[in-house]
């Protein structure tokens, strides 16, 4: 087996993960729709008889719902990303076997020059954050103010944007991760002839 012929298996393995990867988001995705469905219906149910169970259940579980799917879903993004740029780095070194630039191998390096100009991680977690604001302060919130319970919203609303602005931050480094993967190239160490 030649070193072409094991670059070639690689970039059949890489691509394999990376695919498999691709398909978790919708499975998180899912599975987080229904914590926060639940999230609201247990909020709902407990905003009939007390205020506070209904504020603990919307201010505090669909923040750490939040935080827990966008986690994963950042880990599922940075690991395409990263096979991503990989692959286009066995692309180029397989692709070089062929000096008219007639190479077979062009998915990712495509992907790569027509990336959009924003990833779909941060979209779908600038949807997450918004559904939080919602539910969490806003309808967590009513509740308490709902009742008078003015302290216990303000120090609600507190922590929560506490928690948004630091979940913020971390979406940002992410995304400039996911980013540098999605355009950049794999570091090269040493010779990178096939």
């Amino acid at each position: 087996m030649d070193h072409s012929e094991i670059l070639l298996e690689l970039y059949k393995s890489v691509r394999q993960e990376s695919l498999e990867a691709m398909s978790r988001p919708q499975a998180i995705s899912q599975y987080g729709l229904a914590t926060a469905g639940v999230a609201v219906a247990v909020g709902l149910v407990a905003g009939r008889t007390t205020a506070p169970a209904a504020a603990i259940v919307l201010m505090g579980l669909v923040p750490f719902a939040a935080v827990f799917g966008a986690t994963m879903m950042a880990v599922e993004a940075q690991r395409v990303a990263r096979a991503g740029c990989f692959l286009r780095h066995l692309e180029r070194l397989l692709n070089a076997k062929y000096p008219d630039g007639s190479g077979p191998l062009t998915w990712e390096t495509d992907i790569a020059k027509s990336s959009l100009r924003v990833h779909g991680y941060v979209l779908s977690t600038a949807a997450v954050l918004g559904a939080y604001v919602a539910i969490g302060p806003g309808l967590g919130g009513y509740f308490l103010l709902h009742r008078h319970l003015v302290v216990a919203f303000w120090f609600g609303v507190t922590v929560d944007l506490v928690i948004l602005v630091a979940l913020s931050f971390w979406v940002r480094l992410v995304s400039r991760r996911i980013r540098s993967w999605t355009t950049g190239d794999w570091p090269s160490h040493g010779d990178d002839t096939a």
